[in-house]
């Protein structure tokens, strides 16, 4: 949500509809679109001392969000999962470095699939302050082959996923899968 001031102008994160995330630690480049930039008044962006002429396309600026003393920005990493029977039935096991919030699993975040990659029903036991996620499909007579983890699941202050292990959470390549390239 953007709001203009005679000076500057601000974007508030955090709304319900808003999907994106800061994380402390994170580098991050902003663009904004030079000739859809205007006072109040809609004279157009000074560049210097002189008037955007359209030449201008784009500005730039990059930013570090600097973590607070103290604060967990070490986001959580998968150290293990396990496929299984237990008792009559199979479950996958993940097992991750730390405590995790449990609202961020669900199965659109969370899910295995046969070994003709078809995805799985089943229910999740997650308990609060745990490490440890169970799945059990719905069908106790498939076996789960593969697995898959987005960035969506979080540590328990919001550190998103670090799938790849290069200790930065939430890129786009940080989910963590057993799945193998192609249909």
């Amino acid at each position: 949500r953007a709001s203009r001031s005679p000076f500057s102008v601000s974007y508030r994160m955090g709304s319900p509809d808003d999907t994106t995330r800061l994380v402390r630690g994170g580098r991050y480049l902003v663009e904004f679109n030079a000739s859809a930039i205007s006072d109040v008044n809609g004279n157009p962006l000074l560049w210097g001392n002189e008037v955007n002429d359209g030449s201008i396309a784009n500005l730039y600026f990059g930013f570090l969000m600097e973590p607070e003393a103290g604060e967990d920005i070490v986001p959580p990493r998968v150290q293990n999962v396990s496929i299984s029977q237990f008792e009559n039935n199979w479950r996958a096991v993940a097992t991750f470095n730390e405590v995790m919030d449990t609202t961020t699993f669900n199965s659109d975040n969370f899910a295995l699939f046969d070994g003709d990659k078809i995805r799985l029903d089943g229910s999740f036991i997650k308990q609060s302050g745990m490490r440890i996620f169970e799945f059990y499909p719905s069908s106790r007579t498939i076996q789960p082959v593969y697995y898959y983890i987005t960035t969506a699941v979080t540590d328990s202050v919001g550190n998103m996923l670090d799938g790849n292990g290069d200790g930065r959470g939430g890129e786009d390549e940080d989910f963590y899968t057993n799945l193998p390239d192609g249909p």
